[in-house]
């Protein structure tokens, strides 16, 4: 853990010092056999040092080889083939010879021609299955060499093919949208009275004219022969399997279009809703917000979303959290509350004592950690502010760890400053609201309600980054 940190940029090191202590407290915080280790230590890392970054911030040149896996790779005879401490370098130069090996080998098929086994898989032109099994792999012999190559399903576009892989992912990816293709040829009728009897067809394809290169009609058809007749079982590789395939389909084809009459117009509503407030929202310094969030809108709803997304992200995340969560932003965004302005008084229920989850959930928290955080996040505001003659450090908050960063604005600019850290996205707030006696009194209350037109209180918790920091200061 300690070398991980030394390996580390200087700019990133120099947060986590002393570095034994760190390392001590990153350690004890993962659990063995969970994730992978340099995501976890950067994680935790990011989180202690109040600046984001990834695993591959690490110089891992750096480490010393006794702190590394030996890695040994060996054939089915259990010779070894190659062997070495750096995965990457390993990786690299089997690929090398496996390409090499390939290309000695199709040089020489380009001579003498593909085997027979080889050419019963260049077949093309399918429109049903008219051919036999496919394997999970087959072994062909070029050059004196025995390869392993991986036969699949190709979509071709008006028909299908069939083709070797290198690898039997590949394989896997392609099979897949090759039987799509082969289910929507001979159900592409079935499949489209479906979709055209949608009550909401008209509005969906309204909708989603505003996303350029979306086929619609296309792409819900693919979405359909994926959720009616793909989902949830194993790939079809014999023509027994896909003739069962397209049975189940054909059974849970009705129950598949009732989801697309609840899902898809509630999920295009949502986008044109969304994008149209984006684009009606205006306000000084909000540019870069708003070109952020419709960067996000454009990467979750993109032309091939529907046939490229995976179903359970898309009507759990995309509908039911992230396009809620953008109109919410964009409107809360676009009704800024005034810095003047307090809510109404209201007389406070007597405290209690904390609920057993309130309590469950302090209990995960670290202090230590948090603490950490917080200074260093309140280091890094005083420094953005050093030297600005219009918002200053009020507070010195000295050794222990602060609630808020608290600041002051020179007269008659605090609402200003305050509308502008709220623009970029801080969650900044004002004085504690003042009780009605000392507002009815401002002659004796001059301090107390002069603060309230002057402090700001900036977040230092643990959620904030470095990085948010000098977005908001920027």
């Amino acid at each position: 853990m300690l070398a991980l940190i030394r390996a580390l940029p200087k700019n990133l090191r120099r947060h986590f010092v002393p570095a034994p202590d760190t390392a001590k407290l990153v350690y004890s915080d993962l659990e063995f056999g969970k994730g992978d280790l340099l995501t976890g230590v950067a994680s935790r890392l990011s989180q202690l040092g109040g600046e984001r970054f990834d695993s591959r911030e690490f110089d891992l040149s750096t480490i010393a080889d006794h702190l590394k896996f030996n890695i040994c790779v060996v054939d089915d005879q259990r010779k070894k083939i190659i062997e070495g401490r750096e995965l990457k370098d390993l990786r690299a130069t089997l690929i090398q010879r496996s390409q090499a090996a390939f290309a000695s080998a199709e040089k020489s098929a380009a001579v003498s021609g593909p085997s027979p086994e080889e050419a019963k898989w260049t077949r093309t032109g399918f429109k049903a299955w008219d051919w036999f099994d496919i394997p999970e792999h087959i072994e062909i012999k070029r050059a004196g060499m025995l390869l392993r190559s991986f036969p699949t399903l190709r979509d071709d576009g008006e028909t299908v093919g069939l083709m070797l892989c290198q690898t039997p992912e590949e394989a896997s990816r392609i099979l897949r949208k090759g039987l799509q293709k082969l289910i929507l040829i001979a159900e592409r009728k079935r499949i489209l009275i479906q979709i055209g009897n949608m009550p909401q067809i008209g509005q969906v394809k309204l909708l989603s004219s505003s996303i350029k290169g979306l086929e619609l009609m296309n792409h819900l058809s693919l979405l359909m022969v994926e959720r009616a007749w793909l989902s949830d079982q194993p790939l079809a590789r014999t023509k027994g399997a896909f003739d069962r395939t397209l049975q189940r389909g054909r059974e849970r084809l009705g129950v598949i279009a009732q989801e697309f009459v609840q899902f898809m117009p509630h999920l295009f509503q949502q986008y044109h809703e969304t994008r149209r407030t984006l684009d009606q929202t205006r306000g000084p310094g909000w540019d870069h917000l708003l070109n952020s969030m419709k960067t996000q809108l454009t990467a979750l709803v993109h032309p091939a979303f529907l046939i490229e997304t995976p179903w359970p992200w898309l009507i759990r995340r995309l509908l039911q959290t992230a396009m809620p969560r953008f109109l919410r932003a964009a409107t809360t965004r676009r009704r800024l509350p005034e810095f003047d302005r307090d809510p109404p008084f209201v007389t406070l229920p007597e405290t209690s004592a904390p609920s057993r989850l309130a309590l469950s959930s302090m209990a995960r928290v670290d202090p230590v950690a948090e603490a950490v955080m917080r200074r260093r996040n309140a280091g890094l505001w005083a420094a953005a502010l050093a030297g600005r003659s219009d918002l200053r450090p009020f507070l010195d908050a000295g050794p222990g760890a602060p609630y808020r960063f608290v600041a002051e604005a020179t007269a008659g600019s605090a609402a200003a400053l305050y509308d502008g850290y709220r623009a970029r996205g801080c969650p900044v707030e004002s004085w504690p609201d003042l009780a009605p006696e000392v507002l009815s009194d401002p002659a004796h209350h001059a301090v107390a309600i002069g603060l309230r037109r002057r402090l700001l209180f900036l977040p230092v918790h643990s959620g904030v980054t470095g990085d948010d920091i000098r977005r908001w200061t920027a």
